[in-house]
């Protein structure tokens, strides 16, 4: 950052916080808060784009696409020259990820969230935060084998998902041993384990039924135990 002109900053991550005051570049704060320069807002089925200087802009909030990412992405556009109206044209034409939290309904009534492409402490809290809002009447499941690549806050962060887990009042069905200690030792003893993904989705198919619902969260390579 030393030799940039412009820095886009992160507003919502409170670890930027101080950033500002300490860079000599010019600083565009892009989030979903007040105090920003660009901002992107959820609004019901909506982001909401506020530009000062620029009308509102609105368009259909995309499931399973970071918000403050599109802040950040449409903040990083307009500095090299967009217009706030074309960014807002283009959010309109964004789609959904394949495997990034894709809610369908199966055959059985069973409502599926399918967020097995890849998965990070942020996206996981949010996966799990779609499947709170899901208008479920019966019960509520994770399936997973954690979260990878996170160096030696690995451990830390899958026991923090599944306590996580445990306070959303889902359950959750652990896949596979690379995370299993510390997501049991996050949700408890309860916590169900399977060797293989394939077992739990016979669970899934056996055990859960119309108005229930599923996240199936990550997915990852063969060379994980």
């Amino acid at each position: 950052t030393t030799q940039a002109r412009v820095v886009i900053v992160n507003a919502d991550d409170p670890r930027l916080a101080t950033w500002p005051g300490r860079l000599t570049s010019r600083v565009v704060r892009a989030g979903t808060g007040e105090d920003v320069d660009v901002r992107v807002r959820e609004e019901g089925d909506e982001w909401v784009l506020d530009v000062p200087g620029h009308p509102t802009q609105r368009a259909p909030r995309v499931v399973g696409v970071n918000v403050t990412n599109v802040a950040c992405a449409i903040a990083a556009a307009l500095e090299v020259g967009a217009r706030v109206e074309e960014m807002a044209a283009r959010l309109r034409r964004l789609r959904p990820v394949a495997n990034r939290s894709v809610v369908a309904t199966a055959g059985s009534g069973v409502m599926v969230i399918d967020d097995t492409f890849n998965a990070n402490p942020a996206s996981a809290r949010a996966a799990l935060d779609l499947l709170a809002s899901l208008p479920v009447t019966g019960r509520r499941w994770v399936v997973t084998p954690g979260l990878v690549e996170l160096g030696a806050e690995q451990h830390r962060e899958n026991m923090a998902f599944a306590r996580r887990v445990r306070e959303r009042g889902a359950e959750l069905i652990c896949v596979g041993r690379t995370n299993a200690r510390a997501l049991v030792a996050g949700y408890g003893s309860e916590a169900s384990r399977v060797d293989t993904r394939e077992e739990a989705v016979a669970r899934v198919r056996a055990e859960l039924g119309e108005g229930d619902a599923v996240l199936y969260l990550n997915d990852l390579p063969d060379h994980y135990p």
